[in-house]
């Protein structure tokens, strides 16, 4: 487990200097130039590939039973996630609606794994996940202040996040069970 926990720390602690610390992130943008981005690349790879190890290599306990209707509601709530993903880079309506919608995707993501799964390290892993999202927007809020909306809206970048999102979903469904040796539960999968 602590695998596990060391890779969701790293993984929030990198976001987080950006967040509460913009001073050191833009000292360290100074003196790093382009080389800050590679290291910020590593470390959220790292963070990643601790995460993965830290899954596979824990023997799980089941801490409570996901409603049976959970994993129908999780392959729904993993594309809209995805949608809410990608929508964080395009100027479309979803992004004009939501503040944050790469960690309200995160969010989304995390409440989707904890409907579908039960056992100590999901808890851990989306659990933690969805706090460091939450919290995220809470301090980038009280960094920020009042929220200004886009001006601009195009249908057309909401329809490419859509098809992209699709794209994506499909793919983790496949390559899924690859990194976490878990067979993602979709109704897409009762057609193949």
């Amino acid at each position: 487990m602590n695998i596990l926990i060391a890779g969701i720390a790293l993984f929030a602690s990198v976001h987080f200097v950006p967040i509460l610390a913009p001073g050191l992130r833009n000292s360290l943008k100074s003196k790093m130039g382009n080389a800050y981005k590679g290291l910020f690349a590593l470390s959220i790879a790292a963070a990643i590939g601790l995460i993965i190890f830290g899954w596979r290599d824990l023997d799980w306990e089941l801490i409570y039973t996901p409603p049976t209707w959970g994993k129908h509601l999780s392959a729904v709530l993993m594309l809209g996630a995805i949608v809410l993903l990608g929508a964080g880079k395009r100027a479309g309506h979803i992004r004009k609606a939501i503040r944050h919608p790469m960690l309200t995707g995160v969010t989304v993501w995390s409440v989707a794994h904890l409907l579908a799964n039960g056992e100590d390290r999901s808890v851990v892993l989306f659990g933690g996940m969805g706090l460091w999202a939450l919290v995220s927007m809470v301090l980038i809020n009280k960094r920020d202040g009042a929220w200004t909306k886009f001006a601009e809206a195009h249908l057309r970048n909401d329809f490419k996040s859509m098809a992209i999102a699709i794209v994506i979903f499909l793919v983790i469904l496949t390559l899924h069970p690859l990194f976490t040796d878990v067979a993602p539960y979709s109704p897409l999968l009762d057609f193949f």
